[in-house]
This record gives structure tokens, sequence and C-alpha cells, in this order.
């Protein structure tokens, strides 16, 4: 069940990093900065939960 979760984690910041990439397109095509702020913060987030997912799928092998 702790590998599914984590699976389903890292899909889905997957799925997030493609998201953002959509945002920082979309930023610097209308040249807003402020969507370009908001485009880099998602981004940060997404790293960090692809960082725990990932950290979670090797805690489980490691039990």
């Amino acid at each position: 069940m702790r590998k599914l979760r984590g699976a389903l984690m890292v899909a889905g910041s997957a799925a997030g990093a493609v998201g953002v990439v959509r945002q920082l397109r979309a930023a610097r095509e209308k040249s807003d900065r402020l969507m370009l702020v908001n485009a880099l913060g998602n981004a940060i987030v997404v790293i960090t939960g692809a960082a725990l997912a990932l950290r979670g799928l090797r805690k489980g092998r490691s039990k």
C-alpha cells in the first residue's frame, strides 16, 4: 500500500511539472512577472512533493 501511495505521489508530481511548464510558457508569452513568480513557486512545490514521494518509496524498501 505504501508503494502504491508513493507511486501515485510521483505521478502527481509529474503531472504538476507539466502544469508548471505550461504556466512558465504563458508567463513568458505575456511578459507577466507575477505569473512567472507564481509558476516558479509552483515549481518549488512540485520538486518538494517529488522529493518527499521518492524518500517515502526508498524508506518503504528498507523496511
